[in-house]
């Protein structure tokens, strides 16, 4: 079973990479300069790092409590977290639509009015998104990896349509890099609506609120400093040098970042059994030992595949 979920969790990892090499990429580059590039490097980042201010760390409390409630429980304790991330979610949208043309003028160096609409337009698909990550990590608690797999090869499918769509026939330039997850996002969401239907039930629970606020407010200053950490350089490098080389820095990243998927995959697919262990007080060693297996031989791999990347990235 646990190859079986593996192999879920991996195949739309897989595909992205593919999709990404042999579609998308040479369809961007193509019709796209490095300075679009970098427009929506900066546009996502900083995005990226209003998001995370915001977490209200519904993944810990449903990884803390999901085996040990019950059903009719995990629906409150799941419509709950949900509500309070669309929320939440909503008033940074509202927060950073209004204040967004005083927000960019003085963080982005080269800018230009048109970049608050873009700004704005991939603010709005973060509002789509906002039930995804919950969504994503409670299949990942029911071990539903095909139900997960179907997703993610959904949303991929739409990324990649949309995109080309509006690169060669609409002939949108940068704009399509915002309205590609925007139309995927809410494609998306509805679908993310119609599962969650059996699996929550509209009732807000006091207890649990408190749960979640005491949960995720002291997360808010380390979320933003490593949202922050991880981006940082992607604004200097806008602010110090150009766009042209920001877009030329994101565009090599991303192949970089395609070596983290296996590791991801796996985490997923270990995940639920450990926390069903330790809920249970059961024997863990075959769960240590499965995390052995996997940590010990590929470590040597990844690294001479990281190293590749990063030599790729120097010649970029």
């Amino acid at each position: 079973m646990i190859a079986g979920n593996f192999a879920y969790f991996f195949v739309p990892s897989l595909a992205r990479m593919v999709a990404g090499l042999f579609i998308l990429v040479p369809v961007t580059t193509y019709y796209l300069d490095p300075d679009d590039f970098g427009i929506f490097a900066i546009i996502s980042t900083l995005t990226a790092v209003f998001v995370a201010t915001i977490s209200v760390g519904s993944s810990w409390v449903l990884g803390s409590n999901y085996f040990k409630l019950s059903k009719s429980q995990n629906k409150e304790l799941l419509f709950t977290t949900l509500f309070l991330d669309f929320i939440l979610r909503a008033k940074l949208v509202i927060v950073f639509w209004i204040f967004g043309d005083l927000i960019f003028p003085l963080v982005i160096r080269d800018y230009n009015p048109a970049f608050v609409i873009y700004f704005k337009v991939y603010l709005l698909s973060t509002l789509f998104n906002v039930f995804w990550p919950t969504v994503s990590f409670l299949l990942t608690l029911q071990k539903k990896a095909r139900v997960h797999a179907a997703f993610e090869l959904g949303q991929l499918t739409c990324v990649a349509v949309t995109t080309c769509s509006f690169l060669i026939v609409l002939d949108f330039g940068v704009m399509s890099l915002v309205l590609a997850p925007l139309f995927t996002n809410f494609v998306s969401l509805i679908f993310e609506l119609i599962y969650l239907r059996a699996h929550v039930t509209a009732c807000l629970s006091s207890s649990w609120m408190k749960e979640v606020r005491a949960t995720g407010i002291p997360f808010i200053i380390p979320n933003f400093i490593a949202a922050f950490g991880t981006s940082a350089d992607r604004y200097f490098i806008q602010k110090f040098s150009s766009l042209d080389n920001l877009g030329i820095y994101a565009h090599a990243q991303s192949y970089n970042d395609a070596l983290k998927t296996v590791n991801k995959a796996f985490a997923r697919t270990v995940n639920p059994i450990t926390l069903q262990t330790f809920v249970a007080a059961a024997d863990i060693s075959p769960v240590k030992f499965s995390i052995r297996i996997w940590s010990a031989p590929p470590t040597t791999a990844q690294e001479w595949l990281e190293y590749a990347a990063a030599k790729t990235n120097y010649r970029l």
